[in-house]
């Protein structure tokens, strides 16, 4: 009797000391997992935003002793073409001058004559309306 009752005592001490539940131990992995993801994800992000801001950093520095010449050349930064040009109020209004003069010549080589204006001339509205 004595032999069984021992027996007993350590079973009962062995099923007492029971261990978590599988789903809480599968919870703590996966909270322990992301954050270790988590950790290493912030990290990569904060060092190629770093590495790209000082490639910006540096390309800023280099490019700054051209545009403080260009600019008192008298240059004007073209952003289509990502260079520098003489700027001049002249040459832009000849420019546009011939630009307005073959528009309109465009526009005249376009008009029709009309056979008839009855229905023009009923609604008041020019031949060459467009």
């Amino acid at each position: 009797t004595s032999s069984s009752t021992s027996t007993t005592t350590s079973t009962s001490t062995s099923s007492s000391t029971t261990s978590l539940p599988l789903p809480l131990v599968q919870g703590f992995k996966s909270v322990l997992l992301g954050m270790i993801f988590g950790t290493i994800a912030a990290t990569i992000t904060t060092i190629s935003t770093s590495c790209t801001a000082l490639y910006n950093i540096l390309i800023g520095i280099k490019n700054t002793p051209s545009a403080i010449t260009a600019y008192f050349d008298g240059k004007l930064w073209d952003p289509m073409t990502f260079t520098y040009h003489h700027y001049s109020l002249d040459q832009e209004a000849q420019t546009l001058t011939q630009q307005l003069q073959h528009q309109h010549q465009a526009h005249q080589a376009q008009k029709q004559q009309v056979k008839d204006t009855t229905y023009y001339d009923i609604i008041g509205v020019p031949s060459n309306a467009t």
